[in-house]
């Protein structure tokens, strides 16, 4: 029997039970959602989890990621009440220093079930962007995360 696994909604899952975690996020009741679902609440401030770029290698069974997966948080403010970017600088900055853990590989694959992310497996990516758009204030971190696809009873 084939198991058709959603990788993209696997690794978002495990970095939200990460983020969500944090004790700045928690003591201000941030929610933590993924992209997909963020669009629904408009809620601010949030953080927003977006995996994509996966692929698997049918050479192998399908059981290597073909490319590293890459992972985008962003941390969202409302201008208007986040005036001098103060709120957002500090969700930034509690995410990056969440994301740095040394036991981040042991903590995400602790929270997914049907991958393995390889030690060393997870690196910062090439792009980390600021935008404010007339109402929002967005920060973008991107980790890229190189895994394979274990078996899933």
């Amino acid at each position: 029997m084939t198991v058709s696994l959603d990788i993209e909604e696997m690794l978002e899952d495990a970095y939200i039970a990460i983020l969500e975690a944090n004790t700045y996020v928690v003591a201000n009741s941030i929610p933590v959602r993924r992209w997909r679902d963020a669009d629904n609440d408009k809620v601010y401030p949030v953080i927003v989890v977006h995996a994509d770029n996966v692929s698997t290698d049918p050479a192998f069974g399908n059981i290597f990621l073909a490319t590293p997966a890459l992972v985008t948080v962003s941390a969202m403010t409302l201008k208007r009440v986040d005036t001098d970017s103060a709120d957002i600088n500090t969700l930034r900055n509690e995410i990056r220093g969440t994301l740095s853990s040394s036991t981040i590989v042991d903590d995400l694959n602790a929270e997914v079930s049907g991958l393995n992310i390889y030690d060393n497996g997870v690196f910062w990516g090439s792009a980390s962007s600021d935008e404010d758009t007339n109402t929002i204030r967005r920060r973008d971190v991107q980790q890229e995360v190189t895994a394979t696809v274990v078996d899933v009873p």
